[in-house]
């Protein structure tokens, strides 16, 4: 969260010619993984009759003929996956309710900045006027 909230305001302040290649350095730290769900395995998933299950891609994009606007182009397809035996994610320092920007917000200022945590949590509490204060408060109040 600090480096986003960094480069938001490098790119503001410098323009995003200044901004370093690659933007998200190989520290080590970071995990690809579902972040609420866990699961034994996954497979492929199948319709009822055995076809392969796909889901647009995301990212391609085709001009619509009538409109010209930039639409997404169905024909870029990945698979969907099924998930076997899935189960919410063990994260065990984090309250059931709580947001998860918040708890990580919450624990990047307390290893920044570990004498002003609790002040930085409940500014961002008040900077990002979440609805749901009380449970992003189990993450930000000692």
């Amino acid at each position: 969260m600090l480096w986003i909230g960094y480069l938001q305001w490098h790119i503001r302040t410098r323009g995003n010619k200044a901004v370093a290649e690659p933007v998200v350095h190989d520290f080590g730290n970071i995990e690809h993984r579902d972040a609420v769900l866990e699961s034994d395995e996954s497979e492929l998933a199948h319709d009822p009759h055995g076809q392969l299950l796909t889901r647009w891609d995301g990212s391609a994009f085709k001009t619509h003929p009538v409109t010209g606007a930039l639409v997404p182009d169905e024909a870029a397809q990945v698979p969907q996956w099924k998930y076997i035996l899935p189960r919410q994610a063990a994260w065990p320092e984090v309250p059931e309710s709580a947001d998860f920007v918040m708890y990580w917000w919450s624990r990047a200022s307390s290893l920044a900045f570990p004498r002003w945590s609790s002040c930085l949590s409940l500014a961002s509490l008040a900077l990002t006027g979440w609805r749901t204060v009380p449970m992003a408060q189990r993450c930000a109040l000692p």
